[in-house]
C-alpha cells in the first residue's frame, strides 16, 4: 500500500495545531507504508495517534488505562455498558443497533489485565464515520443506566419459589470462565507471579467478587478512569483525521479539564527466591488415577515497552516450545511426565513484564518438583550445548516472513494497535513499539555479535562472564538465573464448585438477612423496574439517532476471484494470480469419500502424526527444523461438504496448505512430498503424543467453544456427511480416542499399522486436485514446481476423485430429539439444528436474512437480555441445508431451546418491520467490501472450486437477498417453524447441577446425560 496522507496533515509541522489538538511528531513508519502523526490535546492532555496511508480498511481503537483495583470485574463490566446508550444516541444498545447494518470489518470492545481497547474498522469511509461518531459518544458520554449495570454485570432476583440469586451477562460469562481448568491455570499463574500489581487481580472479574460490587462503585470508577486525559486514540488508514479531531474537540473536549491518569503500570517487587502455589480447578469426581492435574513454572520477565526484547522472547519462544519438535517441548512429551504441554504455554505481550511459561498438563501432582526439575535442566542444557545455528535463523526467518506476508486475519490497524500500546501505555510515544522491522534488525545484529564466526553452535564455549550466544546469555539472565519463579500446582477437585456455590449462598443469605421487610420490598420494586426495562422498546426518534448505510452504499456486483483450471500429473490444478509479496500459497487435498467407518475413526490422528513426527531415517525434531526453514507454514487438516448443486453429493477430503517464498518452492514441495508418502506413522513414541495431543484439545476447547461441539453433533444427524464430521471432529471422535489404551505397546502398534495402510490407500495422484495462487510474474515457474510434485505422488489407478454420492441417505426423523452431555461448569452451550430450504431456492437467501434479523435482534434481546447468556446465534448453513441456533455460557437451558422456537413463531405471526430486513441486508451483502488477502483468498477460491460456488449462483443469491421483502422474511419463519416443528435436533454441553436445577423444572431435561471425559 502505498503512502497516502490526509491534505491538512500533509502540510502540518511540529508544533502546528487543529482543532485544539498540538502536532508534536512525525515518524516514517516504513512497515505501513506511510506516516506517523502524533498530536496532544492542548486542553486535556488526550494523545491522537494516527498511522496514515493509502488503506482503505480504516480503524480507529479508544484506549483507556484501566487497572484493576479489586476482583470485582469493574472495567469488564463497564466495557459492557458503555455500548448500551449514550446522550447522542439514546438506545438500549448502539452497539447492536450498529451491527445490525454496518460493512464493518472488526466492531468490538475488549478488556485488558490494565487497559480497555474500543476499536472497529471499517472499508467503507461513510460506515467508518458512522462508527467512529456513536464509539466516541459511548465512551465520553454514556448513559450507564442502573439497569444496564443490573443486566450486564450484576443483579439481585428472585426465582418462582422467592429464592434469591444473582444473574447477569458478565457474571455468567466468568461463571463460565472460571469453571475451565486451563483458565484457571492461566489465571493463578499471572496472579501468582505478580502478587503486589494490578495483575494480581483479574480485570474481567471473579463471580464470588462481581456479586459484592454496586452501582455507585461501578460509577465511581467509570468518572475516575474515562476521562479524556486518560484517553489515547488510535486511528490508522486512508482518512481525513482533521474531521475526526474537529468532532472530538468540539463535543467533548473543549469545555473539558485536565486531570491525573494512571500511570505506568508498576513493575513487581523482584523476589529473592521461587515460590510455590497451589489451587484447585472444577471436577465431577475425584481422579482415580491422580494424573490430571495441571503444573506450570513461570517467570517474570522483562518489559513488553522494549519491542527488541519483545521479539527476543517472542523468538526463543518458537525455538523452545514452538512445535511438538522444539527442544522443550519435546523434553516434556519425551519425559511422560505428563499427557501434554499445558496450552498456557509460552509468553504473553498483554503484561508489562512478560511472563514466560512452561506447562504440564494432565500430571500426578506429587511429580511438580520433578516436572520443574525437567523444565531447570533442559534449559540449562540448551545453554550449555548450545542453541544450533539453523534454529535461530529459522525463528528470524519465521518472523520475516510473517512480515512479508500479506494477510487480513484481523484489520493491519488493530495490530498496529496493539503494538503501540505496549510503550504507549507506559508513556512512551506509539511510534517505539509500533514498528516491528528495525526491531528486528536490530535483534539479528546482537545475534551476529553474539555469535561465533565458525561452527554449528552459537554457544559451545562459554566466556568468564558466561555463554556467548545471544538467546543463551537471555535464557540465562531470565530464567536460570531469575528467582522471580513460581511453581504452580491446580489440581481438579469436587470441593471446587462446592465451595464457590456455597460463598455465592453465604453472600446471598446476608443480603436476604440485611434487607429486612422494607429492603425486600425495595428488591421487588427494583426487580419490577428491571422488568419494565427489559420490556421496554425504543422510539422511532431515539432509533432515529443512529446514523445508517443505506443500500446505494453497497458494492453494485459481486467480486470475482479469477482462476482457470489446468492440470498437473494427471491431477486437476486450479491456477489463480494475485499479488503475493513474493510468497507461493500451494494447496491441495485427496479426496477420502470412499472410506469406510473404521478408517474415517482414524483420519484424524493420521493427520496428526503427519503433522508430529518423523520421516525415514529422520526424525520428528529434525524435520520440524526443515519445515520451518524451508516453509511459512505447513497445515494438513480435513474439510467435508455437501455439493452446492445437490445434496445427494459430497466432497471429503484430506487438505494441505503449505506457503513459501518463491526461492524456496521446489524444496518445500519436495519436503511435502516425502512426508506424504513416507512419514513415520508406526512410530509408537509419536502415537503416544498425538493421541494425547489430541485428547488435550478437546479438553481445552469444550469449555470455551462448547456450542461449536454441541451445533457439530445436533447437525450430524442429518446427513451422513455431516454424521463424518462429527466422527472426525466431534463428541465421537473424542470418545473414540480415550477407548485407545496409548499406554498399550501393541494396542499403538496397531494403531500404526493401520495408519500406514490409510496413507497408502489415500496419498494418490488419483484423489489428487491442487490449487496454486501466487503473483502473475512468479506463475510460471511454481506452477512448474507444482507439477512436479504432483508427479512425484503415487498413481494406483482407482478413480477415487469424483464427488461421492450418499447412495443410502440417512433416516429421515421426525418429532425432538435432545442429547445431555456434562462437563465441570456452572453454565450451558446449546445447540438446535433444523433444515433450511435448497440453497438454489430463494428462500433460503431470505432464511439468511432472517438468520441476521434473528441473531442481531430477537434471540440478542430474549436469550442475552433477558436470559442472560453471554453470547447468541442463528445462521443458515448454505450448502448443508440447515438453520443452526446456539448459545454460549448459558445460566439457562429450557428457556434458551424454547427461545430458539418462539422468536420463530413471534417473527411468523407478527413479521417484522421493513428497516430491519433492509438493516440485515446492508450486513450481509457488505461483507463483499472486506478486503481480499492472498492467504484467505486462494483458499476462498479453491473452495467455490470444489463446492460448484459459480459466480453467476453468488449473483443470483446477492439479487435474491437484496430483493428480500417483509412478506420474504416472515414466509422465511414459517417455513423454518414448519420444519423444525417436523425435525429438530438438540444438543446440551452444561455442568450437572444446572442440569439438575433445569430438570426439576422441565420434563424433556430430566433424561440421562453423558459424561464427557475430561
Amino acid at each position: 500500500m502505498g503512502v497516502r496522507v490526509d491534505e491538512p496533515e500533509l502540510s502540518m509541522m511540529p508544533g502546528d495545531e487543529i482543532h485544539g489538538f498540538v502536532l508534536e511528531s512525525i515518524d516514517v513508519l516504513d512497515d505501513y507504508h506511510g506516516y506517523g502523526y502524533f498530536y496532544r490535546h492542548r486542553i486535556t492532555g488526550m494523545e491522537v495517534y494516527h498511522v496514515a496511508n493509502k488503506d482503505p480498511e480504516n480503524f480507529f481503537g479508544f484506549i483507556f488505562k484501566t487497572p484493576p483495583v479489586n476482583d470485582c470485574g469493574t472495567p469488564h463490566i463497564i466495557e459492557h455498558c458503555l455500548l448500551a446508550g449514550s446522550k447522542r444516541y439514546p438506545v438500549r444498545d448502539p452497539f447492536m443497533s450498529l451491527l445490525k447494518g454496518s460493512a464493518n470489518t472488526f466492531m468490538n470492545a475488549m478488556t485488558y489485565p490494565d487497559y480497555t481497547v474500543y476499536p472497529a474498522a471499517s472499508p467503507l469511509l461513510k460506515d467508518y464515520k458512522h462508527l467512529f461518531a456513536v464509539y466516541a459518544d459511548a465512551v465520553f458520554n454514556p448513559l450507564l443506566r442502573e439497569e444496564t449495570f443490573w443486566q450486564e454485570g450484576i443483579r439481585i432476583t428472585t426465582d418462582p419459589e422467592g429464592n434469591l440469586k444473582f444473574d447477569g451477562v458478565v457474571y455468567n460469562e466468568m461463571l463460565g470462565e472460571l469453571s475451565d481448568h486451563d483458565a484457571i491455570v492461566g489465571r493463578q499463574s499471572i496472579r501468582s507471579l505478580y502478587p503486589d500489581t494490578p495483575y494480581f487481580y483479574e480485570s474481567g472479574g471473579d463471580p464470588s467478587h462481581i456479586i459484592k460490587l454496586n452501582y455507585r462503585q461501578f460509577a465511581g470508577y467509570y468518572a475516575s478512569h474515562y476521562h479524556p486525559s486518560n484517553c489515547r486514540l488510535f486511528l490508522y488508514g486512508d482518512q481525513h483525521v482533521a474531521e475526526q479531531l474537529a468532532l472530538l474537540d468540539d463535543l467533548y473536549l473543549a469545555d473539558s479539564s485536565a486531570m491525573s491518569s494512571p500511570g505506568p503500570t508498576p513493575l513487581a517487587k523482584a523476589w529473592n527466591k521461587p515460590k510455590t502455589v497451589y489451587a484447585t480447578s472444577p471436577s465431577e469426581s475425584d481422579s482415580e488415577l491422580g494424573n490430571d492435574a495441571s503444573v506450570t513454572i513461570s517467570w517474570a520477565t522483562s518489559t513488553v515497552e522494549d519491542p527488541v526484547e519483545v521479539l527476543t522472547l517472542t523468538i526463543l519462544t518458537d525455538i523452545l516450545l514452538g512445535n511438538p519438535g522444539a527442544p522443550l517441548y519435546k523434553a516434556i512429551i519425551d519425559s511422560r511426565l505428563a499427557k501434554d504441554i499445558s496450552q498456557v504455554s509460552g509468553m504473553d505481550t498483554s503484561f508489562r513484564q512478560m511472563p514466560f511459561t512452561v506447562g504440564f498438563k494432565g500430571i500426578d501432582p506429587q511429580k511438580a518438583q520433578e516436572a520443574q526439575e525437567l523444565v531447570l535442566k533442559t534449559l540449562s542444557d540448551i545453554v550449555g550445548k548450545g542453541i544450533p545455528r539453523r534454529l535461530v535463523q529459522n525463528a528470524v526467518k519465521r518472523q520475516e516472513f510473517l512480515l512479508q506476508e500479506l494477510t487480513g486475519d484481523i484489520p493491519v490497524g488493530l495490530r498496529a494497535m496493539n503494538r503501540a500500546t505496549r510503550g504507549w501505555l507506559q508513556n512512551l510515544k506509539p511510534h517505539v513499539t509500533v514498528g516491528i522491522s528495525s526491531a528486528l534488525e536490530r535483534l539479528k545484529t546482537l545475534i551476529t555479535a553474539s555469535s561465533p564466526q565458525e561452527g554449528e553452535l552459537f554457544a559451545q564455549m562459554e566466556t568468564s562472564d558466561g555463554p556467548s550466544g545471544y538467546f543463551e546469555q537471555w535464557i540465562t539472565k531470565h530464567l536460570l538465573d531469575n528467582p522471580h519463579r513460581c511453581l504452580l500446582v491446580v489440581k481438579p477437585d469436587p470441593k471446587h464448585t462446592k465451595l464457590m456455590d456455597e460463598q455465592m449462598r453465604q453472600r446471598l443469605q446476608e443480603v436476604q438477612e440485611s434487607l429486612g421487610k422494607d429492603g425486600l420490598l425495595l428488591l421487588n420494586s427494583d426487580t419490577q423496574r428491571f422488568v419494565r426495562f427489559e420490556e421496554q422498546r425504543d422510539t422511532p426518534e431515539a432509533m432515529a439517532t443512529i446514523p445508517r448505510l443505506v443500500k446505494e452504499d453497497l458494492p453494485e456486483t459481486i467480486r470475482v476471484l479469477p482462476q482457470h483450471q489446468g492440470e498437473a500429473g494427471g491431477a486437476p490444478l486450479y491456477l489463480q494470480t494475485m499479488e503475493t509479496n513474493g510468497i507461493v500459497y500451494t494447496d491441495g487435498l485427496f479426496s477420502v469419500g470412499d472410506l469406510d467407518e473404521e478408517e474415517q475413526l482414524l483420519l484424524p490422528l493420521l493427520t496428526r502424526m503427519l503433522h508430529m513426527t518423523g520421516v525415514g531415517a529422520i526424525p520428528y525434531d529434525q524435520m520440524a527444523v526443515r519445515i520451518r526453514e524451508k516453509t511459512g507454514g505447513l497445515y494438513f487438516f480435513l474439510e467435508s461438504s455437501s455439493i452446492l448443486q445437490s445434496a445427494e453429493f459430497s466432497l471429503s477430503a484430506l487438505v494441505f496448505r503449505i506457503k513459501c517464498l518463491e526461492r524456496d518452492q521446489e524444496e518445500a514441495l519436495s519436503l511435502l512430498s516425502d512426508i506424504l508418502r513416507n512419514a513415520n506413522l508406526g512410530d509408537t513414541e509419536r502415537l503416544y503424543a498425538v493421541i494425547h495431543d489430541l485428547i488435550s484439545d478437546y479438553e481445552s476447547n469444550v469449555s470455551s467453544a462448547g456450542q461449536m461441539y454441541a451445533s457439530q453433533r445436533a447437525a450430524g444427524h442429518f446427513s451422513r456427511i455431516l454424521n463424518q464430521n462429527e466422527i472426525w471432529n466431534g463428541i465421537a471422535q473424542w470418545f473414540h480416542l480415550v477407548g485407545h489404551d496409548p499406554e498399550n505397546p501393541a494396542t499403538l502398534h496397531l494403531i500404526g499399522s493401520s495408519l500406514e495402510a490409510l496413507r497408502n490407500k489415500i496419498v494418490d495422484r488419483d484423489r489428487l486436485t491442487l490449487h496454486l495462487c501466487t503473483s502473475e510474474h512468479l506463475l510460471a515457474a511454481a506452477e512448474q514446481s507444482v507439477r512436479t510434485f504432483a508427479e512425484s505422488i503415487p498413481e494406483h489407478l482407482v478413480s477415487s476423485r469424483e464427488h461421492t454420492r450418499d447412495t443410502s441417505p440417512i433416516e429421515q426423523k421426525t418429532g425432538q430429539e435432545l442429547e445431555l452431555f456434562r462437563i465441570p461448569s456452572s453454565v450451558s452451550f446449546s445447540a438446535m439444528v433444523c433444515r433450511s430450504c435448497e440453497p438454489f431456492e430463494p428462500m433460503q437467501a431470505h432464511q439468511t436474512v432472517l438468520a441476521h434479523i434473528l441473531t442481531t435482534n430477537h434471540l440478542w434481546e430474549q436469550v442475552r437480555g433477558v436470559g442472560g447468556a453471554y453470547g447468541v446465534s442463528a445462521h443458515i448453513d448454505m450448502l448443508e441445508r440447515l438453520c443452526v441456533f446456539s448459545s454460549y455460557r448459558d445460566p439457562r437451558i429450557d428457556g434458551t431451546l424454547n427461545d430458539f422456537r418462539s422468536v420463530l413463531g413471534r417473527i411468523a405471526e407478527d413479521g417484522v418491520d421493513q428497516e430491519l430486513v433492509d438493516l440485515a441486508i446492508i450486513s450481509i451483502i457488505s461483507r463483499e467490501l472486506k478486503p481480499y488477502y492472498p492467504k484467505d483468498a486462494s483458499m476462498i477460491a479453491f473452495r467455490r472450486a470444489l463446492f460448484g460456488i459459480t459466480d453467476v449462483f453468488r449473483s443470483d443469491r446477492r439479487a435474491w437477498i437484496l430483493g428480500t421483502t417483509v412478506d420474504d422474511v416472515r414466509n422465511a419463519a414459517k417455513a423454518l417453524l414448519l420444519s423444525m416443528d417436523t425435525y429438530a435436533s438438540s444438543v446440551v454441553i452444561a455442568g450437572q447441577e444446572l442440569l439438575e436445577r433445569e430438570a426439576s423444572t422441565s420434563e424433556r431435561m430430566r433424561l440421562e446425560s453423558v459424561r464427557l471425559p475430561m
